[in-house]
């Protein structure tokens, strides 16, 4: 059998296609370790590390929450109010009593001398005007009845059965708690900050208890043991809440009008100074204020604020968080 040789098909394809094969595997030669290092240094110093990213992140985050729009804190809850004159309401605490009111007390006694026969009403006994608390057998051996003069509640009673009874003696104590007296303890040192028609709140020790009166006397005499003087006040007690002998604490109002005033919860701080974030081109901004007669729920203001200057009142706290995260140092 006769063998050719083999040809290359590089060569039978004729030398123009093998010269351009050639040509182009030149081309793709791999290129040198120096101009490849150069490439990848210049590829990774083009693309952000994760670091950088991250503090770009967090400073677009950042920008984001201190550019909330005032409406924005409103949706959130935050309520504005518009500051002005108005009152300050300054109060000093003072410690009282609660008391029975004594021009509704009724102290029952028979109008002759007898023997008891029945007892119908004791101790703690609620009872109308008009009501049998005891019969009573005089010495004719006639009887006759002991009946409440007020509606009230049964304070005391000093009868029972067989004992011999008199007019000189009360029988019973009957008193309209339905209203009750608050008698305060007033120090010589406020006494001249006290005056009748005064407001006073009173709170119970121990107790969610609270009310509101008004001072309707003041004593012009001094205690000489405890150097005070007694101011009373009376509280309404339709559900018996201030039962007599419940300790209280009295809260003198004693409000003062001033030029600027702003509510307390108002008043946020920032770097241990009294700052509120007042409304400006849409958005809340930090000033600093100087405050002057701090009152239970309002303060004056005597710096930092003129009337008619819109400011974040109610959840103003919400401001301060958002701000504070917005100046907050980046941490990586």
């Amino acid at each position: 059998m006769t063998r050719y040789p083999r040809r290359n098909h590089l060569q039978s394809a004729g030398p123009g296609l093998a010269g351009t094969v050639a040509t182009r595997c030149a081309r793709q030669r791999p290129r040198s370790p120096f101009r490849l290092s150069l490439a990848l240094l210049a590829f990774t110093a083009a693309q952000p590390t994760p670091s950088v990213a991250a503090e770009d992140k967090s400073r677009h985050e950042d920008h984001a929450a201190a550019s909330f729009s005032v409406a924005d804190f409103e949706h959130a809850g935050v309520v504005l109010s518009t500051t002005g004159p108005g009152e300050v309401d300054l109060a000093f605490d003072l410690p009282g009593e609660v008391r029975p009111n004594p021009e509704r007390i009724s102290h029952i006694a028979p109008r002759y001398p007898g023997l008891v026969g029945e007892v119908r009403k004791s101790v703690g006994d609620t009872v109308k005007a008009g009501d049998v608390l005891a019969i009573i057998e005089s010495s004719n051996l006639s009887t006759f009845e002991l009946r409440a003069g007020i509606d009230g509640t049964v304070l005391d009673s000093h009868i029972v059965p067989g004992e011999t009874v008199t007019p000189d003696t009360a029988a019973f104590i009957v008193a309209d708690l339905s209203t009750v007296w608050v008698v305060v303890s007033v120090y010589q040192n406020v006494l001249s900050q006290v005056r009748v028609g005064q407001t006073v709140k009173v709170v119970a020790s121990g107790s969610e208890a609270q009310a509101e009166g008004q001072i309707s006397y003041l004593s012009p005499l001094l205690d000489q043991a405890t150097r005070t003087a007694n101011a009373r006040v009376v509280l309404p007690n339709p559900d018996g809440a201030w039962r007599p002998g419940l300790f209280v604490s009295a809260s003198v109002i004693d409000p003062v009008t001033v030029a600027i005033v702003i509510p307390r919860r108002a008043v946020q701080t920032l770097e241990q100074h009294p700052v509120v974030f007042v409304a400006e081109a849409g958005q809340f901004s930090p000033r600093a204020i100087t405050l002057g007669r701090v009152g239970r729920t309002r303060v004056e203001v005597i710096d930092g604020l003129t009337a008619g200057e819109r400011i974040a009142d109610q959840r103003s706290f919400l401001v301060k968080a958002e701000l504070s995260k917005a100046d907050a140092p980046d941490e990586h």
